[in-house]
């Protein structure tokens, strides 16, 4: 070979080992650093959003107690004798204020967090007024709600106005106390930099007032609009769906990152802004190492091409030693990093994995690393076949999975995996990175038994309670309309003369007394029952799984029995009896507000009865029983008996009020009870399980009458409801296969509608079946969409293609701004998502002109036409053709 030869051939081999070392570096960089850096970032979010979420509930609690005292006050049952005796015209208001202020003052003067106070008469108007106070200007505010919190500026101090009703002899509103608090436990909280740095701005946000709650000058409470605060407005939407998480946000004052949590009891929020660049800073130090190796390994490449004459040898020993330098920042990374074959089984462990497993990376060799961890949900069989596919697809996947120490003992580790690939696009390797989250699990189980359990005793408190009686209403309806029985009790203890033990003995002891009172209150009752505090002297008690109302009295009773015998505080013999009120599922209400109010208002009654007693909600059950009987034994014979039929009312378009469909509505005339309105019976249905008989007769029904007008030339779209029972529960899918198939009918005249509640209650679970639907060629429709609470992110997975805006949103446009606002922000998110939009309830040219304006497609309701039976609604279609 000449020298030119050589000479080429050398720098040939030249180039192709600095380029190889050039290609190790960038890969193993690249893949160090970018899942360290995104390991961090997350890892720095996740702390701060857990820490946005402890401050929170901090704050929270605060506010609680302010409700708390508030109800405090409009528990003393004296002064609330003497104004309902005012109410009822029995006293003169000057002997009223002459009682009330010295009892008032006494107690007010006990908080130092007081500023003031008004109470208000049944008429709003003034009894008391004491301290820094004034009557609240929007007194149809403060008198909507029983329990009502805000924050307002009075005589330039800011403050905490908390209004609560207090109830009647029958539960009725006969006044309002308006309490004012100073903020500064919560300023003070706001101005800690302990948890976020002395560079962050805390904000306390009440998103419904636009107001937002900061400190200036170390300390000081300043209240302004959101509107001042530019950045904390752009999340305003996050804070009004009460969301936790973060926001990245840029502007002429720099880069922030605003992180916000929900207030849950108050519905405010918690508002933290950090400047960026500080925040990321520790994650963005992860890329230095790497970079400075690659950086190194290219310098060497580009030395070793100016090397022209060194044996080939020694290029390949160089080489090799930037590959040892390259493995030793794998193994003195702080994350735990194996490195896999193709088949996922283990090729390297670093010394990070042993530090956190005790595992070696000589013991690891060749395990299937898929075999030996666990996924986070453990039901999930499949999970890891998940993973595969989305790594086939993005060639990445993070997410929480459990790995075993060498003790045996699972702990639960952030994990990022990523694949590296040939040329040909082949994955080579998988680099899996993972964290230990232990003591960040442990946190956020600590913080969530915060807000879900009272801290004086323990109980699950009213969110956890509601949310507990939320699942049992749920599930005795499942049961109900699968045909079985299902009846549960709420019983609402309250104590009698608790707050005499307060004003004689001291809070100190009152607090003992009430938890030896849960302690004896949990003895009377079964394992699976639920008792939780409400607050004060409150009580709530469910029972699931009774035969009879009989039951719930024997409990009733047998809690009465366990607080009989005194208690023992500090050396005072104490007895205390209870007053509890009783209510039952279904009888009583379906909803866990309504059974809380009326066992609340039961417990009045047996107040009312002498006390340390209990009383039924209603006297009445029988009858109600019988009468709910006596429905459904008409309603089955409804179904054989063909009492039932179907009204048609028009759809059309809103451009030029061409009829294009029809919704198609039940009606029900009984020989016994006459025309029973629809949401009679069809709760009735959906308890009773007739639902799955009557939706595949309405469903068939209406599929061979729109078959016929296909038939005829004139294909009209029908629109069906379908009962979230019949989704759920029911083989809709094959039903609606079957009608489209015996009918005839073309599937895309066909449209299902949905109601928001159901896709809030049943996302997951339903949205497979109505994927199975849209695949059959049938539209879908969300009924009565914005009375619920939907987001993109459902909205997104489902696939439908109309939303329909209830007619309560529809009544009042133009004039009402809050309905404009919200048909105005449907209509923007539908357009924005490509769904269609059908407004109901249309039913003044008014209505017309401003959902037209707004670019809504379709409209139906009495100012096209009311629901019509079948002849009167083919006589209206060739009315409107002719016309």
């Amino acid at each position: 070979m000449s020298k030119p030869d050589l000479k080429q051939t050398q720098q040939r081999i030249i180039a192709l080992a600095a380029l190889g070392v050039l290609l190790t570096g960038l890969l193993v960089g690249l893949s160090t650093a970018v899942p360290l850096f995104h390991t961090a970032r997350e890892g720095v979010e996740q702390t701060t959003l857990v820490s946005t979420t402890a401050q929170a509930d901090a704050l929270d609690n605060i506010v609680v107690r302010y409700r708390d005292i508030a109800r405090q006050f409009t528990s003393r049952t004296e002064i609330r004798r003497r104004l309902q005796a005012y109410a009822d015209g029995d006293l003169p208001m000057a002997t009223l204020r002459e009682y009330t202020e010295p009892r008032l003052r006494d107690p007010m003067g006990q908080s130092d967090a007081i500023a003031g106070l008004v109470r208000l008469g049944p008429a709003g108007e003034t009894v008391v007024e004491l301290g820094l106070a004034a009557v609240p200007e929007e007194p149809e505010t403060v008198f909507a709600d029983t329990l009502h919190t805000t924050m307002v500026v009075l005589e330039g101090q800011p403050l905490v106005r908390v209004a609560a009703a207090i109830p009647g002899r029958d539960g009725e509103r006969i006044g309002t106390d308006v309490l004012y608090f100073w903020p500064d436990e919560l300023a003070g909280l706001l101005a800690g930099s302990e948890r976020f740095g002395s560079k962050a701005a805390q904000f306390l946000v009440e998103p419904a007032a636009g107001v937002r709650l900061g400190v200036e000058g170390g300390h000081e409470p300043v209240l302004a609009g959101i509107a001042d605060a530019g950045r904390v407005d752009s999340v305003l939407p996050s804070l009004l769906e009460a969301e936790v998480g973060l926001s990245r946000l840029a502007d002429d004052d720099g880069r922030v990152v605003l992180f916000h949590a929900p207030l849950v009891d108050s519905g405010w929020a918690l508002v933290v802004e950090v400047p960026f660049a500080p925040f990321y800073a520790p994650a963005a130090r992860q890329l230095v190492w790497p970079t400075v190796i690659v950086l190194f390994m290219v310098g060497l490449a580009t030395l070793g091409m100016g090397q022209a004459l060194r044996p080939l040898m020694r290029r390949v020993s160089r080489q090799t030693g930037q590959l040892r330098l390259a493995a030793s920042v794998f193994d003195s990374a702080q994350e735990a990093i194996i490195i896999t074959d193709q088949d996922h089984r283990v090729v390297q462990a670093n010394r990070a994995f042993t530090e956190v497993t005790g595992l070696t990376g000589g013991e690891m060799g060749g395990r299937d690393l898929v075999a030996f961890m666990r996924p986070a949900d453990s039901d999930n069989t499949y999970w890891f076949a998940q993973v595969r596919e989305q790594l086939q697809q993005e060639s990445a996947w993070s997410g929480e999975v459990w790995y075993p120490r060498a003790t045996g003992e699972y702990f639960p580790a952030w994990q990022t995996i990523s694949a590296v690939h040939d040329d040909a696009g082949e994955s080579l390797r998988y680099i899996y990175i993972f964290n230990d989250i232990s003591e960040r699990k442990a946190s956020e189980a600590r913080i969530r038994r915060l807000a879900h359990y009272d801290v004086l005793t323990g109980l699950p408190n009213r969110a956890l309670v509601t949310e507990r009686l939320r699942d049992a209403v749920h599930r005795a309806v499942e049961r109900r309309g699968a045909g079985h029985e299902a009846m549960l009790a709420v019983l609402f203890v309250d104590l009698d003369h608790f707050k005499d033990v307060n004003d004689a003995l001291g809070h100190p002891v009152g607090d003992q007394l009430l938890q030896r009172v849960a302690q004896r209150l949990g003895h009377a009752l079964r394992a699976q029952d639920t008792l939780g505090r409400l607050g004060g002297d409150e009580f709530l008690v469910l029972l699931e799984g009774l035969s009879r109302p009989e039951d719930a009295a024997a409990v009733a009773r047998k809690i009465r029995r366990a607080l009989a015998e005194p208690q023992v505080v500090e050396g005072q013999e104490i007895f205390i009896g209870a007053s509890i009120g009783i209510a039952l599922f279904p009888t009583d209400g379906r909803t866990p507000e309504t059974l809380i109010q009326n066992a609340d208002t039961a417990m009045y009654q047996a107040k009312d009865r002498g006390r340390n007693t209990f009383q039924f909600y209603t006297t009445e059950l029988g009858e109600q029983t019988r009468e709910r009987f006596d429905m459904e034994g008409g309603l089955r014979r409804a179904v054989e008996r063909d009492e039932l039929a179907l009204h048609f009312q028009p759809q059309a378009r809103l451009a030029d009020d061409q009829v294009f469909g029809a919704e198609v509505l039940l009606r029900w005339h009984s020989p016994e009870l006459g025309m029973v309105p629809p949401d009679r019976f069809i709760p009735i249905a959906e308890d009773s399980g007739l639902i799955h008989r009557i939706g595949h007769w309405v469903l068939e029904a209406a599929c061979t009458q729109a078959r016929r007008w296909e038939v005829a030339g004139q294909p009209l779209r029908i629109s069906v409801n379908l009962s979230g029972a019949q989704i759920v529960h029911g083989d809709v899918v094959r039903e609606v296969r079957h009608v489209l198939q015996q009918t005839g009918l073309t599937p895309d005249l066909l449209e299902l509608e949905i109601t928001e509640g159901f896709v809030i209650g049943h996302a997951e679970r339903g949205a497979e079946t109505l994927r199975q639907l849209r695949a059959l060629g049938v539209s879908l429709a969300i009924d009565d969409f914005g009375t619920g609470y939907s987001s993109l992110s459902y909205l997104k997975r489902l696939p439908v293609q109309r939303l329909k805006i209830d007619r309560s949103f529809i009544r009042d446009l133009p004039d009402d701004a809050d309905d404009c606002a919200i048909v105005s922000t449907v209509m923007a998110m539908a357009h924005s998502l490509g769904l269609e939009v059908v407004a109901e309830g249309v039913e003044v040219q008014a209505h017309q002109r401003y959902l037209n304006e707004l670019g809504c497609q379709y409209y139906q309701g009495y100012l096209l036409s009311k629901p019509l039976p079948l002849a009167a609604f083919e006589a209206y279609l060739a009315g409107a053709q002719r016309g």
